[in-house]
């Protein structure tokens, strides 16, 4: 199995790997590319800034045997998901365009219907509703640098939250929504939702990559993700209070991300790849050791609980979102069948995090949608194996 790799503070910092499904070991085959493609040809086709690279790859021993070459010009590797894919009879379909992806939110309900924000198109990602539902935040991308927005719908105005160099990301309220905690460079911040004042750090740690999940309902926890360079992702806990050391919470040799704690504070959902590809799984919380159920079976990503615990929501495989009801005891947690609840494909999620949101009333989602002026050209090349021996020549592999 063939898989992206992010190994520092942005997905830009990115390596290919592959795992073998048997024994579970992984190398890293490659760095600087995501998204990667093994083509029967005898190459790893993978998105690298806008174009796509090739290299010989010998499937038996799982090496790289040439040098990188560009293959393809003009094609929208976006972060969050591949625009290319390759078919076993060496057919090549991508988007064409740049790597900016101008975006704009909806509100959807349960029956399709659309409404737009006025807010403008933008690079957005990670969009997070305020407890109250009044506000939300949001990451923006500009020009190769990120900061934190708030948007307020009684005043249709998007403001500046964060000024800072680097990376800022994954802005997380606290449960009675007076901070918004965030990712960045140097470790891990909140700051006033109503934008006074410095951001305060809340643990420094460069060396593990922080991104906020989640708070605890009673607001003395916080859910991390960490990267571990020679690993995946593992989540962590950081007490409120202390702040003086991350507690491991669910560490795996498998990649655990996207956290969510049920609305009574009594589950964790979230995506893990120990079957070979994401799914939801929940367990209990805090005590995370004491069970383990998975929710999805095709494929599951960006888990999502309604505000009354009554259902969870995640990303499908075809990036519908899903729903399936929850039903909960003093001891146990049942769910129903995923039923769709979303449609029409939105915008799942931008870098590794989760873009959508609920309204508190269940009835509406905030989906991100490509803005109108950034629509693209979707390309089908038939035959493309033969042009991809011809530039990056192979031997081929049984």
């Amino acid at each position: 199995m063939l898989y992206t790799i992010v190994r520092g503070n942005s997905f830009y910092d990115v390596a290919i790997a592959v795992r073998s499904l048997s024994t579970g070991a992984s190398k890293v085959l490659l760095t600087g590319g995501s998204h990667p493609h093994y083509v029967r040809t005898g190459h790893i086709v993978y998105a690298f800034a806008g174009t796509l690279r090739a290299v010989s790859f010998d499937a038996v021993r799982l090496e790289v045997t040439s040098d990188p070459v560009p293959v393809l010009a003009n094609v929208a590797t976006g972060d969050a998901a591949s625009t290319f894919g390759v078919a076993r009879d060496g057919s090549l379909i991508y988007i064409e365009g740049s790597n900016s992806q101008l975006s704009e939110f909806v509100w959807v309900n349960r029956q399709g219907q659309e409404e737009r924000l006025t807010a403008p198109p933008r690079n957005y990602r990670h969009p997070r509703l305020s407890p109250d539902g009044t506000r939300f935040a949001v990451d923006i991308w500009d020009q190769g640098k990120n900061d934190i927005w708030i948007w307020s719908f009684a005043r249709e105005t998007m403001s500046r939250f964060t000024s800072r160099p680097g990376f800022t990301s994954y802005p997380t309220w606290t449960p009675d929504g007076l901070r918004v905690a965030f990712g960045a460079s140097g470790g891990l911040f909140w700051k006033d939702a109503d934008g006074t004042g410095n951001a305060d750090l809340l643990i420094e740690d460069t060396t593990k990559r922080l991104f906020p999940q989640a708070f605890s309902t009673d607001g003395k926890h916080l859910i991390l993700r960490a990267r571990n360079p020679n690993r995946g992702a593992d989540m962590f806990m950081l007490e409120l209070e202390d702040r003086s050391s991350l507690v491991p919470f669910v560490t795996t040799e498998f990649n655990e991300a996207n956290a969510e704690i049920s609305p009574d504070g009594r589950f964790l959902a979230y995506q893990s790849d120990e079957t070979g590809q994401l799914e939801i799984y929940v367990r209990p919380f805090p005590n995370v050791e004491d069970g383990l159920t998975q929710v999805s079976t095709g494929g599951g990503t960006r888990p999502l609980w309604a505000r009354d615990g009554s259902e969870l929501f995640y990303v499908s495989s075809e990036r519908q979102i899903l729903g399936v009801s929850v039903t909960t005891t003093e001891s146990d947690i049942a769910f129903g069948k995923p039923e769709v609840v979303v449609e029409r494909p939105y915008f799942a999620g931008g870098g590794l995090g989760r873009a959508y949101d609920i309204a508190p009333d269940g009835e509406r989602f905030l989906m991100l949608r490509a803005a109108g002026d950034s629509e693209r050209e979707l390309i089908f090349v038939q035959n493309w194996g033969e042009e991809l021996k011809r530039l990056v020549p192979s031997g081929g592999v049984p």
